[in-house]
């Protein structure tokens, strides 16, 4: 490699999420070093985030579409114009749709990096014909793993749920290539304020208002916690499909002065540290960047065990994490978590020093050395 390492970073887009806030500190990071070249492609203009100026971002036009029955209708003319201007040494492409984008075209004189950031569907197919999804996304696997063959394309894991999902449903050949690196977090950002003690606990959860977040189920414990007579508000940052249907779940149950879905916001941070507790529901979670966020900020946690997150929490550590979802034995963590104030400072203690392993400073380091592999 040359002396200058020259770097291109593949989303679909920017809206809020744990994927979407990894790819922008990583460039951020990246970017820093006066070694690296690095810009960011996305292939659609939906931004949500604040942006660095520090590396070029570019908004692709065209659409790419493959087809089972007709030719691929694909124009990737705008993405190899700025190949050619560029001239990166590297493509890392995250989430699918970017790795079509990246590897419609494949250049001899470009490593390939695929980041793995979720069990990703098109890995494990399901052979049910019957359904248009299952013939697509079949199609879909074929026609990347020829292509991750041709260019001995090499994985990033976020995870050991991630990293054990890929190796069972990859080729041998092809699984040889993953190296598993946790998700980081810009620890900086998150600085622990002194909780204030009070009487009403205040609660806090991030995430996209889809099924597999699981937010009904913290409407529930809300409920029951104020049929205990415990003062309660629990405030829910995120937008999605699902935002009329808990809505109307909170309105039924005459819970809108204890419950509001704010939607996205940009100043998670301040969201964090003025939470008592960080409760997180999700039925799946390939790993659980906001996690770490929480911990950082010295916002103890109590979770779900969604596979991934549950190698970031040790119960009476860092945080509780039940493996069943259970109302009942999830109120009884947070109130045991609430009402014992040296359980609460070795939480956050605990919490701030565990989340500091995953300093985005130390995680570039590790990529760039990946990269280099």
């Amino acid at each position: 490699m040359n002396s200058e390492l020259r770097i291109i970073h593949v989303i679909t887009n920017l809206k809020m999420g744990g994927a979407e806030r990894l790819t922008i500190d990583i460039c951020t990071k990246l970017a820093e070093n006066p070694n690296i070249k690095v810009a960011l492609v996305l292939l659609e203009n939906e931004i949500e985030y604040e942006l660095p100026d520090t590396f070029p971002i570019y908004i692709l036009k065209n659409k790419c579409q493959l087809s089972i029955k007709k030719r691929n209708r694909f124009d990737n003319s705008e993405f190899e114009r700025i190949i050619l201007d560029f001239k990166p040494e590297i493509i890392h492409s995250h989430l699918f749709e970017s790795e079509i984008i990246s590897r419609f075209t494949i250049y001899n004189n470009i490593r390939y990096f695929t980041h793995i950031h979720d069990n990703i569907r098109q890995f494990k197919p399901k052979f049910d014909l019957s359904k248009k999804r299952n013939i697509t996304e079949l199609y879909e696997r074929n026609w990347i793993y020829k292509r991750y063959k041709k260019t001995n394309n090499k994985f990033i894991s976020i995870s050991k749920d991630t990293t054990n999902f890929s190796v069972k449903y990859l080729p041998n050949k092809i699984a040889e290539n993953i190296f598993y690196l946790p998700n980081a977090i810009d620890t900086k950002k998150f600085i622990s304020h002194t909780k204030s003690s009070n009487e009403k606990l205040k609660l806090l959860s991030i995430g996209s208002l889809v099924h597999k977040k699981n937010h009904r189920f913290l409407i529930e414990v809300v409920s029951r916690l104020i049929q205990q007579n415990q003062e309660v508000e629990l405030i829910i940052i995120g937008e999605g499909k699902l935002k009329a249907e808990l809505q109307a779940q909170i309105d039924k149950l005459n819970l809108n002065e204890h419950i509001h879905l704010i939607g996205n916001q940009k100043n998670i941070p301040g969201y964090l540290n003025n939470s008592d507790i960080y409760v997180h529901s999700a039925t799946y979670e390939p790993f659980g960047l906001v996690l770490l966020e929480a911990m950082a900020s010295g916002t103890p946690v109590v979770s779900l065990n969604g596979q991934g997150n549950k190698e970031l929490i040790t119960n009476y550590e860092n945080g509780f994490i039940l493996d069943e979802p259970n109302v009942e034995s999830f109120i009884e963590k947070i109130l045991e978590l609430h009402k014992d104030p040296n359980l609460y400072a070795q939480f956050q203690k605990n919490g701030i020093e565990f989340s500091q392993q995953f300093d985005i400073k130390n995680y570039a380091v590790k990529l760039i050395n990946i990269y280099k592999s």
